[in-house]
């Protein structure tokens, strides 16, 4: 990765064995080595957190986050929450599942545009972080502010909703579309 680095929030089992405390270090050390900065990075933090503290940290970092990096091997109510607040948010989960475990259908059946969904082993796991970083990375969004009329705002909240999707999303469509066409 280059020096516009990916923020990313790492999700997984809060308190692991020793076991799990091993697969842990070698995701988060990979994402610090592909160049991630990590908006928390909870296994080195010393601080022993009150419930409503250790919410706040995450409930924030996750905001920060560019993509939300999930170790799901082991199944864990906390990282589920923690990808759902992503997703709500828009922020794209990378779900990663040992191979040598038997996945979770509900997560494993969770694809989506914000949800990718990968077995990893040990020989790959770099090759699909490094990958699916990269591509987050030329997807991710930017923001601005864009204004509209009355008229306009109305025509796009009618029909993104209609679709079933926002206005940004429909802008972004609008955009595309208009972009293919404009290259014929």
């Amino acid at each position: 990765m280059n020096n516009d680095r990916l923020k990313v929030y790492f999700a997984c089992v809060a308190i692991p064995g020793e076991e799990r405390r091993q697969v842990y270090a070698r995701v988060r050390q990979m994402l610090l080595d592909l160049g991630c900065e990590l908006t928390y990075d909870w296994m080195l933090d010393p601080q022993k957190n009150t419930p409503a503290e250790l919410f706040a940290k995450t409930d924030q970092a996750i905001k920060d986050a560019d993509v939300v990096v999930a170790e799901v091997t082991f199944p864990s109510t906390g990282a589920g929450q923690q990808i759902t607040l992503a997703t709500f948010r828009k922020i794209p989960v990378i779900a990663l599942r040992g191979d040598w475990e038997q996945p979770s259908k509900f997560t494993s059946g969770a694809q989506g545009d914000l949800m990718r969904y990968f077995d990893y082993n040990e020989s790959n796991l770099k090759k699909i972080l490094r990958d699916t970083l990269k591509k987050i990375k030329t997807e991710r969004f930017v923001k601005f502010n864009f204004i509209s009329t009355p008229e306009i705002n109305k025509l796009l909240e009618v029909e993104s909703e209609k679709l079933g999707q926002s206005r940004s999303q429909l802008l972004r469509q609008i955009i595309r579309n208009w972009l293919g066409n404009s290259q014929d």
